[in-house]
């Protein structure tokens, strides 16, 4: 698996919205931030508060742009998840992102494959290691700081984003949990 080719799960449904802009603008250089809060039915200084995280949209709202944005049926389902995310207070936030990727912790079942990558010491360690204030996002210097080869280092991040412990955002490694779920173990293969 190439680290480049996994798509990280946006933080907000704003970043959704960005890219399909862009991708817009791209086809048309004419196409303008107006003209795309025309065509998702918002006003442009609402639209801009969102994009800027200053608003949110409703779910209702939400839904509808959904539409006006053509969006899969995977990626609409992200989308509302992100906005109801984004709409409730921070003691509530946790069990919906629990949700949004997957960590029901009594549902929860992962290969014994997978989890045995995970329980790996240089697993669980390079997971500390990317919340150092000086963590580097380069093989070489954690292969250095875990002691380990530098495949070493390639499977565990890879089996470390599969299993959704961690997020490659803009170039760099984010923690998505500070804790582990319990988990039951089945008998399936990793792949």
């Amino acid at each position: 698996m190439n680290l480049e080719t996994i798509k990280p799960i946006p933080k907000h449904y704003s970043e959704m919205i960005k890219d399909i802009f862009n991708t817009r603008a791209l086809r048309n250089d004419n196409y303008s931030l107006r003209a795309f809060a025309r065509d998702l039915d918002i006003t442009p200084s609402h639209l801009s508060d969102i994009l800027a995280r200053k608003a949110n949209l409703s779910l209702k709202k939400g839904e509808e742009t959904a539409s006006k944005l053509n969006l899969s049926v995977e990626d609409k389902k992200l989308f509302l998840k992100l906005i109801e995310i984004s709409n409730v207070n921070e003691s509530q936030k946790n069990s919906l992102k629990f949700q949004l990727y997957n960590f029901d912790s009594s549902n929860l079942v992962i290969s014994n494959d997978l989890y045995s990558s995970i329980s790996e010491w240089h697993s669980l360690a390079l997971l500390e290691l990317i919340s150092l204030k000086d963590f580097k996002f380069d093989l070489n210097w954690i292969s250095e700081k875990l002691s380990v080869s530098v495949e070493e280092v390639s499977l565990a991040l890879n089996v470390l984003i599969k299993s959704k412990l961690i997020a490659l955002e803009n170039g760099n490694l984010i923690k998505q949990f500070d804790y582990f779920a319990r988990k039951k173990v089945a008998s399936a293969t990793l792949t």
